[in-house]
């Protein structure tokens, strides 16, 4: 069962409760919220702009004891993670460096293999595009100018290169597999005309410029502006 209120408190509104409270009890949330809701949008008068401070007060009071108690259970858990994740990366550092060097070295062999692919299947054409010449030359020769007409032609429609595609798997000796595949992805070509929903602001250089300048209301940096803003502060 609930316990009563004590008397002096019985008839106090549920802000005051809260406010009136001993500092050494710990606020129920519930109570809390309660007591933030009854006050109205606008304050009525100084004795209620009195309590909303001290009930301010109160929460952050709260909230540090609740910070405090979370702390004792999630630091020795987030120092024994911290030292954990220490030992796994000791080790698996040399092994992430060495797998990356050799995707590289493997995807640059890839590509030296489609570049002979390529070099090739252009070679197989050029030597299609030179027998079509001969061929027209020797039916020339032979005074078949009709056919060697029709020789010309076709070399002049251009021939085809054949398509070499250079291997697509690649399988290890134990049965490890690499394979080719595409993605699609970008590079910034001229930023000055990427549309604006694809540009970030750095919040934390425009703010570190500010907080470091001699006089902030003498900053000018294009497309922003610097300005103060008043903000009310409790203890």
């Amino acid at each position: 069962m609930t316990e009563a209120p004590p008397p002096a408190l019985a008839e106090a509104s549920p802000i005051e409760r809260v406010i009136r409270a001993p500092i050494a009890q710990k606020s129920s949330a519930e109570a809390i919220a309660l007591a933030a809701e009854s006050v109205p949008d606008i304050i009525p008068d100084e004795k209620m702009a009195s309590d909303v401070v001290e009930l301010i007060r109160r929460i952050t009071g709260v909230l540090k004891a609740l910070e405090i108690e979370r702390k004792s259970v999630t630091v020795p858990i987030n120092d024994g993670l911290n030292r954990l994740n220490a030992r796994f990366k000791a080790l698996s550092g040399p092994l992430e460096a060495a797998k990356k060097s050799l995707v590289n070295k493997g995807h640059n062999y890839r590509m030296e293999q489609q570049r002979r692919a390529d070099a090739e299947a252009e070679q197989i054409r050029k030597d299609a595009e030179d027998r079509a010449l001969d061929e027209a030359q020797r039916l020339q020769e032979a005074d078949e100018v009709e056919q060697a007409e029709e020789v010309l032609e076709a070399a002049a429609d251009g021939i085809a290169a054949p398509i070499v595609a250079p291997v697509q798997k690649i399988v290890g000796t134990y049965g490890g597999v690499a394979f080719s595949k595409k993605s699609w992805t970008f590079a910034v070509e001229d930023i000055t005309v990427v549309p604006a929903e694809f540009l970030l602001i750095n919040q934390v250089a425009v703010n570190t410029l500010i907080r470091k300048a001699q006089d902030p209301s003498r900053l000018r940096v294009p497309g922003l502006k610097i300005y103060q803003k008043e903000t009310t502060g409790y203890r």
